[in-house]
Parts: C-alpha cells; structure tokens; sequence
C-alpha cells in the first residue's frame, strides 16, 4: 500500500475561512488510505534457513559448542514499552536452555521444554525511546551429534509490547447540516489519531535469501525456511516467492508445510531447469489468532547421474514470505469535491458521514486486533551461526532486509550499512566459503564502515527508488536494525 497521508488543516471558527473543496478533498483521500492501512495483515517471523545456519536437523555438535546462537533480531524502543517477547517451539535434545540476551546482557534462562511451545519475556526499563535493543537467542548445552539431531527450536513471533501514542481517540462526529470548526476538526483529530496508531507499527522487510543451496543426494530432504505466519484481520492467504535453480539432480521439487501439513507442493524439476514461482496458498482451514509453524523444504527424489565431481547442488533464492488479504473489504471512497460545485446540505453531509463512518471501522480494526496493532514485531538478523559465517554473507549480500517501499523514512542501525534497489546480479566468488556474490544497479551508502551508527534517511533523497518499489538493505560489516515508517 503506497502512502501519501497528508496532516488535514485545522478549522477555525469566526474568521474569513472557507471551508474549500482543497481540505475536504484531503480529508476524503486520507480516509480512503488510513482504511486500507488498517487492513494491514500481521507480519512473518523468520527463524532460521539452510543447514548452515543452525536450523532444524542441522544443529551443530560437540565440545566445541557449549552454547550456539539459534536467532537474532533487534526493535527500537518507543515510549510506553514495557516488554519484550519471544515466543516458539523447542524439542529438547538433551538438558539444554534457552538464554535470552538483550544489547548483551543476559536476562533470562528457561529449559527447552521436551516438545512444547515456550515463551521468553524480559523488561525494557533499561532503554530509552530510540535506543536500538539487539537481541539474542541461543542455547546453552553441549549436544552429542544424535542429540543436535533431535533437538528442534523454532521461533514463531518475537515482539515488543505495548503501542503508545500521544493522540487520543475522541470518536467521530455526525454531521446534519452544521459543519463547525468542533465538528471538522473532531474528523481531522480522527484521522491523526489513526495515522498515529498505524505509524507507531514499522515496516519491517522479509530476510531475502540470495543464496540458500540444496542437496545432491537421493533421498534427502533439505530445509530453505523455518518460521511462523498467523491468519489475522481477514489476512487468509500465503504468499511465497521462490526461485529454484536446479544444477544436476534428475528430479527435485520444493514443498511448503504448515504445522506438519504439505499445504503446497512445486513441480518436479530436473537437470538445468529454473523456475520463478510467485504463490497463493490459502490457509484459511487453519485456526485463526495463533502462530503456525511454516517450513519450506526441498526434496531430492533423484540425485545427479553420474558425471564430473564439484559442486552439484541446486541453488534457492527466497525472496518473500507473507500473509495477504486477497480481497479486503475497505469502503467505497464518496467522489472528490469539486470548486464551485452546486452540493446540497444534505449531500454534503452524506458524504462527510460516509467518511466518518470509514474512520469509525478502520478504527474498529485497529483494536479488534492487537496482535498486529498493539506490538512492534522485531527484525530478524540476517541468518548465520556466528561472526564467522557473518563475516562472509554480509559483504557477499547472501541474506539481505528485502524492503517494498511503503512510507517517507527509513532507520536503520549498524557498521557499513547501505541500500541497493533496482537490477541485481550474482557471480561466484570461488573462495573457502564457496558463496555467491549479489550486487544492485543502484546503491547508497547509509552508514560508516568504521563505527555502529544509528541513522534516519528520508527516502525521497534516494533519487529513482519509488514508493512501491522493491530495494535491499545490507551492509559490509554488520546490520544491525532496519525499518521504514509511514510519515
């Protein structure tokens, strides 16, 4: 949804001020943007993808890793927070914990539970509005190799809690035949407390997948996603872009599972096939208002034949996992007004009730909802093990924040931070890690390379990056946080 909200004017009673065509035409267009933004559905977690980055069934073992990080994400703090969430599931492997870290700091430790949803919270009282929270999850407990096998932690949702605004909603007027300063001014007061509660909710982009590779070997089934997605608001459908590249196996597909349930399958592709798939899935026999576990996976039905050695696995780009309203129910928008249009009282107010009555639902939305509209998701980090594998996808944009621009204002926090938008290529970089290098037609540094710098840029400075366009945020040494607002 593009957004281009502008602050209604205030009237004022016993002056020489018309009220014009220009302010009501403004007044009609926000209301007709606020409804569809109070539509907005509720955000994808991330939890981990391919084997290389502690996932499910890949979990590394040993002396060597007493402990091991399982996710990382991070918020801003807005006033009146309070809390932050992390909620999943785990299957212990052996007596390992869970420890949860803010901005370094340990603050609380919790069994895995032996195949059980689990939750971690802990206090914000350390933080001011605008600090960056940086926050960890990991495990603590060495685990033998079949033990790392059977363990599974996989967070659903992670959050922050609760939303305050400085506005207040004060209802919606009637209007009958008397447009008074009180009255108008009560709609515009309407319409700012709303774009207010929706503001105070950033857009988070989805941790795109450049480079996430599959198997070789018949029979395996390799993950390429783990998270949790949610039916809310009336958002009922999934949707996925996947792109497949397949290099030498003989028959190969994809599958996406909801909570154990194949819910889609791709076709089966074989040696030098690619495919660009964009899909639909409605999980509307779901239950509703709780978190489902989603996988996307890979299956090898036949390995490659036989023929030169090398790296023979398929490669998977993962561009997009979120839920959609396929055909939200917003209101029918009354015409603009016209200069020196003939409109009778009672015409008149018909249209300026009709646009109350708008605000009133969208409102209505908004607190019917408080798992999408009350909480501030977290950014997901992009995914890895440790400084180590960091070090590589970073500066090679394996994983990248993929953002559709929506708003005015980007914040971002982290060393080296930049933005791409516009065509991207790839190239292998033949080194130890054996990693594709992704780059954009267009790029902006955002950040220092030398220092963790918190920034806000207006994205109306990036010349060329328009509001509904796709662009990448990544950085060469560390992302730390990044999320766009409205206004």
């Amino acid at each position: 949804m593009l957004f281009a909200y502008e602050n209604p004017a205030t009237a004022i009673d016993a002056v020489d001020m018309l009220v014009g065509e220009a302010m009501l035409d403004v007044l009609t267009a926000n209301t007709t943007i606020l409804d569809a933004l109070s539509f907005r559905g509720p955000d994808v977690c991330s939890s981990s993808a391919g084997k290389d980055t502690s996932t499910p069934n890949f979990y590394p073992s040993g002396a060597a890793w007493p402990t091991q990080l399982i996710w990382r994400g991070a918020f801003q703090m807005q006033a009146g927070m309070t809390t932050l969430t992390i909620e999943g599931w785990g299957q212990k492997g052996a007596a390992e914990s869970f420890q949860l870290f803010l901005n370094g700091t340990g603050m609380t430790t919790l069994a895995v539970p032996n195949g059980a949803a689990f939750s971690l919270t802990c206090s914000l009282a350390s933080l001011a509005a605008g600090d960056v929270g940086d926050v960890v999850v990991q495990i603590s407990g060495t685990l033998t190799p079949s033990q790392a096998s059977a363990a599974k932690y996989v967070i659903y949702d992670a959050y922050v809690s609760p939303i305050s605004v400085g506005a207040v909603w004060s209802g919606v007027p009637t209007f009958a035949g008397t447009y008074s300063a009180a009255l108008l001014n009560q709609l515009g007061n309407a319409q700012r407390y709303i774009v207010a509660r929706l503001n105070a909710i950033p857009h988070l982009g989805f941790v795109g997948q450049y480079y996430v590779h599959g198997s070789s070997v018949t029979g395996d089934v390799y993950p390429l996603w783990y998270g949790g997605v949610e039916r809310a608001n009336g958002s009922n459908i999934l949707n996925i872009r996947i792109v497949a590249m397949v290099m030498a196996n003989i028959a190969e597909y994809y599958r996406v599972k909801i909570n154990g349930t194949i819910v889609s399958t791709g076709a089966t592709m074989t040696a030098g096939q690619t495919r660009d798939d964009y899909l639909s899935i409605d999980l509307s026999a779901f239950t509703a208002g709780v978190r489902l576990e989603c996988v996307i996976e890979t299956v090898i039905t036949t390995g490659p034949a036989a023929g030169p050695s090398g790296d023979r696995n398929s490669r998977y780009h993962l561009w997009a996992v979120r839920m959609s309203n396929s055909a939200p129910a917003t209101a029918a928008a009354p015409y603009d007004f016209t200069a020196d249009e003939s409109l009778a009282s009672t015409s008149l107010d018909t249209k300026l009730n009709a646009l109350t009555s708008t605000l009133s639902a969208a409102q209505a939305r908004i607190v019917a909802n408080p798992r999408i509209f009350n909480r501030v998701p977290l950014m997901r980090h992009i995914y890895g093990r440790d400084t180590g594998q960091w070090s590589v996808f970073g500066p090679a944009n394996t994983f990248v924040q993929r953002m559709a621009r929506a708003g005015t204002r980007l914040t971002v926090r982290g060393k080296g931070v930049k933005v791409g938008w516009g065509a991207y290529s790839t190239k292998t970089d033949k080194t130890a890690t054996n990693v594709y290098t992704v780059d954009f037609a267009h790029g902006q540094a955002l950040t220092d390379g030398d220092a963790v710098q918190t920034k806000t840029i207006y994205l109306d400075t990036l010349e060329g990056l328009r509001r509904g366009q796709t662009y990448a945020i990544m950085a060469s040494e560390d992302l730390i946080y990044a999320s766009e607002l409205l206004i």
